[in-house]
């Protein structure tokens, strides 16, 4: 493979200082001879206002107003004994990509993948919907009626509620008050009520019927701590509470236990100042309040709450420090508000997908030096003993009917009941894979890329 990166000038004025931004970015790469080329999204002006800011604060030529971790609380915290293993590959590498679960099934939409039966077209911003079954067989589903990167996706009230994200109108790319909803029961979509503000790189979790969408950045790069709450009986929005910090590319779950949001580190300050501290919203939905903080800061991660342990673990992501992909695992107790280190993944990633099903967690995509397409299940120590691997069937793609897009009519159907069942998908296998396709992402990735993992 021939990896040929083009850098790219951009110039630009803010008040008195002038100044000029080379950067390596995933403009093209060139797979072979003659093939067809990659061509990614150019940054934005803000995009590269990020990456000059992130550059002068990682070389010390200006100061940040860095939040400076706390000592979490209980270091010593015997943690959960996790291990890691691959899965089933997606049909094509893909990351930044909208995720939800139903019952035990996960769904991809949208985000940066390369598509095709031999995965090298390449329409950067996505609008492929795909399903991965409890046995690991991936299917096509009806496509996003509108191509978004960098969204966000939660199953609530019986349909998927797709928010924001970033999408391409002509040669431009902006934050959207785009929201998609998916019925899977008649496998089609309909457009659903704006966002009150524009949002991509935030948070969207549900709690009963109730869709909070919290935090990332809106089409200018300013990071918010708002919260909208949408209610999916009336598809009203109300506002919510404001978190402490505004933060984009950060993780969040809800915790199941006491039905209250956990948020977890993430970026701030155009993108570039890390976030060690943790909050949670409370059951009601009216108050934010702050807890313990890592040791370590991370954004472009993926939070997974698992009912089995009552913890949560943060996974990989970035770190603004070393200005480097994470391969590390760390785990958070509400009970005690405390943090610790678990095994690792093995292969560095951001901008993936990850949910917990049927008591493993489960990490699908992202990116490294290349987007991947390789899946990693964790399993817990003492766990049920996994069935037999079962030959994953490749996705198939059944033609469906154009959608037309109609006038949101919600219907209240109820979400089904996820009775916990032994595991019944593939066992866990080694070693690594060979890192798959894919574009290269030059670093630092800015402002991209983060899906509810729960």
């Amino acid at each position: 493979m021939n990896e040929n990166f083009k850098y790219e000038s951009f110039s630009e004025s803010t008040k008195n200082i002038s100044f000029t931004v080379t950067e390596i970015s995933p403009l093209e790469l060139v797979h072979k001879p003659n093939s067809p080329r990659l061509v990614a999204p150019k940054f934005s002006p803000a995009r590269l206002m990020m990456i000059f800011l992130a550059g002068l604060s990682a070389t010390g030529l200006i100061a940040q107003n860095f939040e400076q971790p706390k000592e979490a609380k209980g270091a010593v915290l015997a943690a959960s004994d996790i291990s890691w293993g691959f899965g089933s590959e997606s049909p094509c590498p893909v990351s930044a990509a909208a995720s939800t679960k139903i019952a035990d099934s996960l769904y991809l939409m949208g985000g940066l993948r390369l598509e095709g039966a031999d995965c090298t077209s390449s329409p950067i911003y996505s609008n492929v919907n795909e399903k991965r079954d409890v046995d690991g067989n991936w299917s096509l589903k009806a496509p996003l009626l509108t191509r978004v990167n960098n969204a966000d996706a939660e199953y609530v009230n019986g349909k998927v509620i797709v928010t924001g994200g970033e999408g391409v109108d002509g040669s431009s790319t902006n934050a959207l008050k785009l929201v998609q909803i998916y019925n899977p029961d008649t496998d089609s979509w309909m457009f659903g009520p704006d966002l009150p503000k524009e949002r991509q790189g935030h948070q969207a979790v549900a709690v009963g019927n109730k869709l909070v969408i919290m935090g990332g950045f809106d089409k200018f790069g300013v990071t918010l701590d708002s919260t909208d709450i949408l209610d999916t009986n009336t598809m009203t929005y109300s506002p919510g509470p404001k978190m402490n910090k505004v933060r984009s590319n950060f993780g969040a779950a809800l915790n199941e236990a006491t039905n209250e949001i956990d948020v977890f580190q993430g970026n701030s300050g155009n993108g570039m100042i890390p976030i060690f501290g943790s909050e949670k919203l409370s059951s009601d939905l009216s108050t934010w309040s702050m807890q313990a903080s890592s040791s370590k800061s991370r954004y472009n991660h993926q939070t997974v709450y698992l009912p089995s342990t009552g913890t949560f673990f943060s996974i990989a992501g970035q770190n603004v420090d070393i200005m480097g992909i994470l391969k590390d695992v760390e785990e958070y107790n509400p009970a005690t508000n405390t943090y610790s280190f678990v095994s690792s993944l093995n292969l560095e990633r951001t901008m993936f997908a990850a949910h917990s099903v049927n008591g493993r967690i489960i990490v699908i995509g992202g990116t490294s030096d290349f987007t991947t397409k390789s899946t990693e299940i964790g399993v817990l120590a003492g766990s049920e003993t996994a069935t037999p691997t079962k030959t994953a069937k490749p996705a198939t793609n059944t033609p469906t009917a154009t959608k037309t897009p109609v006038a949101l009519a919600p219907t209240k159907t109820p979400a089904p009941t996820n009775t916990p069942v032994p595991p019944t998908f593939e066992t866990p296998v080694g070693p690594p894979p060979m890192q798959t396709g894919g574009f290269g992402m030059g670093l630092p990735v800015v402002a991209i890329g983060k899906n509810v993992a729960q």
